[in-house]
C-alpha cells in the first residue's frame, strides 16, 4: 500500500508519505498465522524513517478467550513491543492491549468492552455479541441436558446465535415475517427434543420479542395399546410432554417420551 497522509505531530508537521510491504502466511497450527511487514514513512523530525514489524496471531475456540497476538516493531528509535486480546463472555465482548513505545519507552494499555441489552416482552437480557440486523428475540433456554449448546439461526438471513441453558439474545431481521430455527449444534445427536423447534416473528426496527425454550431429555418407548377386553385399539391418539402420535391398526405405538415425566395419555 501507498499513502500521503495529512500532517500531524508525529510526522513533524510535514505530511506522511510512504508504504508498506506486507505478508501473512498461515501457519500448520489451526488458527495460527505469522505475518510481517516493511516499509517507509515520515518520521517525528520530517525526515524519512524505515520501519519494519513481525506479529504472531492466534486464534482460540474458548468459551472466553478467542484470539492473542504479539507484534515487534522496530524502527529509528528502536524496538516496541505489543500485545492484544480479544475476549467475549455471554453478556459482554471486548479486547485488551498493552504497548511499549519505541520513541520514550513508556508502556501504556486500554480495555474496550462491548455489550448489547435488549428489552421487551416483559424481559431484559444483555450479550457479548454486536448485532447490527435491526431486531433481537430474547430466548430463555430451560434444559434436561447439562452444558447443551443449540443454533438458532434466522430464516431471513440473519448472523444467528448460540443457545445456552439461561437468557439468550438472538438478532433477527427488522420489518420482514420470518421464523428463528432451533437445533444442535453441530453433528452432535442427542436424544431430545426442542420446544417450540420454530418461533415465528415480525419486529419493527429495535423490536424484541420473548420466548420460552424446553429441551426435553427423551427415551423411545415401544408398547401396544389394547381395551378391557385385550382387542387391539388401532387410531388412539397418544400424548406426552415430548411428542404426540396415533397407534397402528393392530395398536403398536412407537413414542418419544420425556425421560423425566415419562407419562402417557
Amino acid at each position: 500500500s501507498v499513502f500521503d497522509r495529512p500532517a500531524t505531530i508525529s510526522s513533524g508537521r510535514q505530511r506522511n508519505r510512504g508504504f508498506d510491504l506486507s505478508v501473512n502466511v498461515a501457519l500448520g497450527k489451526p488458527g495460527s498465522s505469522l505475518s510481517a511487514g516493511f516499509g517507509t514513512r515520515t518520521s517525528r523530525d520530517g525526515e524519512r524513517e524505515l520501519n519494519g514489524s513481525l506479529g504472531y496471531n492466534q486464534t482460540l475456540n474458548g468459551d472466553y478467550l478467542k484470539s492473542y497476538s504479539a507484534t515487534l516493531s522496530a524502527d529509528s528509535y528502536g524496538l516496541g513491543l505489543s500485545g492484544l486480546t480479544q475476549f467475549e463472555t455471554r453478556t459482554l465482548s471486548g479486547d485488551a492491549y498493552i504497548q511499549h513505545s519505541s520513541f520514550n519507552n513508556d508502556l501504556n494499555g486500554g480495555l474496550n468492552l462491548t455489550s448489547t441489552i435488549a428489552f421487551g416482552g416483559g424481559s431484559v437480557a444483555a450479550s457479548g455479541n454486536f448485532y447490527d440486523s435491526g431486531g433481537a428475540m430474547i430466548v430463555d433456554l430451560d434444559s434436561d441436558i447439562d452444558n447443551l449448546v443449540l443454533r438458532a439461526d434466522d430464516t431471513e438471513g440473519g448472523q444467528g446465535a448460540e443457545l445456552k441453558s439461561g437468557r439468550n439474545v438472538v438478532p433477527v431481521t427488522a420489518y420482514k415475517i420470518g421464523s428463528v430455527q432451533f437445533d444442535f449444534r453441530g453433528r452432535d445427536a442427542h436424544a431430545a427434543a426442542i420446544q417450540p423447534s420454530v418461533s415465528r416473528y415480525h419486529v419493527n426496527k429495535g423490536g424484541v420479542m420473548y420466548q420460552k425454550l424446553r429441551v426435553l431429555k427423551t427415551l423411545s418407548v415401544l408398547g401396544r395399546l389394547v381395551d378391557p377386553q385385550g382387542s387391539p385399539m388401532g387410531g388412539a391418539y397418544l400424548l406426552n410432554n415430548a411428542s404426540s402420535g396415533v397407534s397402528e391398526a393392530d395398536g403398536f405405538f412407537v413414542l418419544e417420551m420425556s425421560e423425566m415425566y415419562p407419562v402417557l395419555e
